[in-house]
C-alpha cells in the first residue's frame, strides 16, 4: 500500500472509550507535573483543564498540565489552544489512555535524597536525566518515576565496584541508542499514520481517536521486538567475549599458538554525496547511507 494512502481507522466506538479515573487533587497535579499550583489554577481558569464532578483530576490531567506548559514555552498561547479545543480541531483526551502511562510524572524524591539513600554518587545520578534527553538537573530537583526504575541497576553496579566513568558511559550509550530508536518510531508514525489520516480530512481530534487502537496494539509488539533484537545482540557480544577467553586459556596452557592477523581497514567514499545532501536534503542522504550500509557489510563478511 502506498504510504500516502495508508490510514488507520477506529475499530472501537469513541463513546466506548472511557479512561478518566479521578482522585488526584489540584495540588497533586502540580507536584506530579512539575508545575506551580498557580499554573494549574490558571489552566482551570482558561478552560483547558477541568476537574470532575468530585473536584478531582486524573493522571491524564497531569500529562496535560505538563504538555500545556511545554506548548506555552514554545510560544503557543493557551487561549488559542482552548479555542481549537472548543472547535473540535484539537483534543487531548487521549492522554487519559493507559497507553500514555509511559509519560512518567515526578516523584517526591530529589536527586540528592536518592543519592543519600542508595550510595550512588550524586553526579552519576544526575547523568541519568541527561541520558533520557533532558537538561542536567539540580541536586534538589525531583526525580521522575521512570528514572527511579533505573536506580536499582545503578546501585547494584556501584556497590559491585564498577568505576563511575564506566557507568557514566553505560547510561549515555543506553540513552543515545534508545533515543535513536524512539526518533525512528516517531518518524514513521507521523509519516505513515498521522499525516495520511489528516490528509483524509480528519481533524486532529478525530485522528488521535482513530489511531488509538492501532497504537495500543503496536506498543507491546514494539517493546517485544526491541527486547528480542537486544537479546540477539547480547548473544553476539557474549560469544565474542567467550571466544577471547577460550583463546587466552589455550595460549596459557601452550595448547595453541596465537595467530596474529593485522586488521584490514577499508574506507568507502560515495561520489557526489555532498551534492546529494545539498540538493535533496539530509533525509535523502541518510536514506542512501542506510541502504548502502548492509550492502557493504554483507560484502565484507562474505
Amino acid at each position: 500500500m502506498s504510504p500516502s494512502r495508508l490510514r488507520v481507522v477506529p475499530d472501537v466506538p469513541a463513546e466506548a472509550r472511557v479512561f478518566r479515573v479521578g482522585g488526584i487533587s489540584q495540588q497533586e497535579v502540580a507536584e506530579r507535573a512539575g508545575v506551580d499550583l498557580d499554573y494549574v489554577a490558571r489552566l482551570v481558569d482558561v478552560g483547558v483543564l477541568a476537574a470532575d464532578t468530585g473536584g478531582t483530576f486524573t493522571e491524564g490531567d497531569v500529562r496535560r498540565a505538563r504538555l500545556y506548559q511545554g506548548l506555552e514555552r514554545t510560544g503557543l498561547p493557551l487561549e488559542a489552544i482552548r479555542e481549537a479545543l472548543d472547535a473540535g480541531e484539537l483534543s487531548f483526551g487521549w492522554l487519559d489512555n493507559p497507553l500514555y502511562d509511559l509519560i512518567a510524572p515526578l516523584s517526591p524524591r530529589s536527586f540528592r535524597d536518592v543519592a543519600a539513600e542508595t550510595g550512588i554518587p550524586l553526579e552519576l545520578l544526575r547523568v541519568l536525566r541527561e541520558a533520557i534527553g533532558f537538561a542536567l538537573p539540580e541536586p534538589e530537583d525531583r526525580m521522575r518515576e521512570d528514572e527511579l526504575r533505573v536506580v536499582p541497576l545503578i546501585q547494584k553496579l556501584v556497590s559491585s565496584g564498577f568505576p563511575t566513568s564506566v557507568l557514566d558511559r553505560l547510561l549515555r550509550v543506553y540513552g543515545d541508542a534508545l533515543r535513536r530508536i524512539a526518533e525512528v518510531e516517531a518518524d514513521w508514525w507521523h509519516t505513515y499514520v498521522v499525516l495520511p489520516s489528516l490528509a483524509s480530512g480528519m481533524t486532529d481530534a478525530e485522528m488521535h481517536e482513530a489511531t488509538l487502537g492501532f497504537g495500543e496494539e503496536a506498543a507491546p509488539l514494539l517493546e517485544e521486538a526491541i527486547l528480542a533484537i537486544y537479546h540477539a545482540h547480547q548473544e553476539h557480544t557474549w560469544v565474542e567475549n567467550l571466544i577471547g577467553e577460550i583463546e587466552d586459556a589455550l595460549d596459557r596452557t601452550g595448547l595453541r599458538n596465537r595467530l596474529v592477523k593485522p586488521p584490514a581497514i577499508c574506507f568507502l567514499d560515495i561520489t557526489g554525496y555532498t551534492r546529494l545532501t545539498e540538493e535533496r536534503g539530509d533525509e535523502a542522504a541518510a536514506e542512501l547511507a542506510a541502504r548502502l550500509t548492509p550492502l557493504v557489510q554483507r560484502t565484507a563478511e562474505s
